[in-house]
């Protein structure tokens, strides 16, 4: 069955995102040219805000666990705004994480840290310009990003599972 707040959602998401490009765009090329080092800075910090607030409406919640866009932001940032902005964005939004809390909040900050390292990684070693990727990479890139996530989600798993069962053991 169609659940139109998980579309909403969705919508809501990719409208962040969409925003964040837009006022890159707006920017103009002889401010980013003439201090560069504040505008990474700047540009972290924006990516690190659009990051918060996807995180402020997760699109899946179970308890202590977040589910939302906050790895597409990043791993896009490493891909296309570089290191410095990445890592400022990281920190905002892994400090937000932590101040969420939940039994989960050091896979959700390992989660980040692992989108933002294969953005950056994607950048490094591709062997064309940024402006010529396909839609054919795209996809691979959001593949490798994803199966990553959901390794780190598989060992949160099997670690409360074992967690559990020392528990149990212990009780008696």
């Amino acid at each position: 069955m169609f659940n139109l707040n998980v579309f909403l959602l969705i919508l809501e998401n990719a409208a962040l995102l969409l925003a964040l490009v837009y006022v890159y765009s707006l920017s103009p090329t002889d401010q980013r040219k003439a201090i560069p080092v504040l505008w990474t800075f700047f540009v972290g910090a924006l990516i690190g805000v659009i990051g918060v607030i996807i995180m402020m409406d997760p699109l899946v919640r179970q308890p202590d666990m977040l589910f939302d866009a906050r790895w597409v932001v990043l791993c896009l940032s490493g891909l296309f705004f570089g290191a410095i902005p990445t890592v400022i964005a990281t920190l905002i939004m892994a400090l937000y994480r932590y101040h969420l809390g939940g039994v989960a909040v050091w896979i959700g900050i390992l989660m980040l840290i692992s989108s933002a390292i294969l953005g950056l990684i994607w950048r490094r070693f591709r062997l064309h310009k940024l402006d010529r990727i396909g839609y054919l990479e795209f996809y691979l890139f959001g593949f490798v990003v994803h199966a990553i996530l959901l390794q780190w989600l598989f060992l949160s798993n099997l670690y409360r599972k074992s967690r559990d069962q020392s528990e149990a053991k212990s009780r008696g």
